[in-house]
């Protein structure tokens, strides 16, 4: 498919692949970092009106910008039963403790569902499940997941366009971080990683019909409904 820049945005994506093990040079003295192959992939999604999910609202800033508490009070707008899909993995205790607490200011009009690969498949669930609103959070994390546990990434970030454009009546609230306005990253891995999440929040942005940048606990819509 040709780009038309009046109806299409296009993005590259630079996956990560692993090469096969004959082609790895010193894979144990070298680490993961230095056998990371690329491939590119051309993106392209529509900005016009049917691939936009109406309902789906991109929340995006830096870290304790006050994304999350800005997506749970958009949520909280909503009456009835909510659901709350969450990326992170309770890997040590001090993260065990924050996803108690999490869990417990939200309140019992939200279900959680814990989820650090499979994120699709949660979304489609709970938009299936009959909640008026969906919080995600976070693409942050769940990139990090997918790429250090060498998941499939190309086709996880397709399912999850896929979910989003058939999100069906449910509000949907998308947290993710802006990491792309610092210093360029020292490490390969660091650099990957910070590609790939720009190029996911490039692709939900184009598909969301509203989006929210999040300044010192601001809110400031840069992307308004039609």
């Amino acid at each position: 498919m040709n780009c038309n820049p009046g109806n299409y945005r296009c993005a590259t994506i630079r996956f990560p692949v692993r090469p096969a093990a004959s082609q790895r040079s010193s894979p144990i003295s070298d680490g993961p970092l230095s056998v990371l192959h690329f491939h590119q992939v051309r993106v392209t999604y529509s900005s016009v009106s049917d691939r936009i999910a109406n309902n789906v609202t991109l929340i995006i800033g830096g870290a304790r910008s006050g994304k999350s508490a800005f997506a749970l009070s958009e949520g909280n707008l909503h009456p009835g039963k909510k659901a709350f899909i969450a990326t992170a993995q309770a890997l040590d205790h001090e993260m065990k403790a924050r996803i108690a607490r999490h869990k417990e200011e939200r309140g019992p009009e939200w279900d959680t569902f814990e989820e650090p690969v499979r994120l699709d498949e949660a979304f489609l669930i709970s938009a299936a499940g009959g909640y008026k609103a969906i919080v995600i959070d976070c693409l942050t994390l769940w990139v990090s997941n997918l790429l250090l546990g060498e998941e499939a990434v190309e086709e996880k970030f397709r399912s999850l366009e896929t979910a989003l454009l058939s999100c069906g009546d449910s509000s949907v609230y998308i947290v993710s971080n802006e990491v792309g306005m610092g210093i360029v990253p020292e490490y390969p891995l660091s650099r990957v990683y910070r590609d790939l999440l720009g190029n996911l929040n490039k692709l939900v942005a184009g598909i969301a019909s509203r989006v929210v940048y999040m300044v010192a606990g601001i809110p400031v819509e840069i992307k308004k409904r039609p």
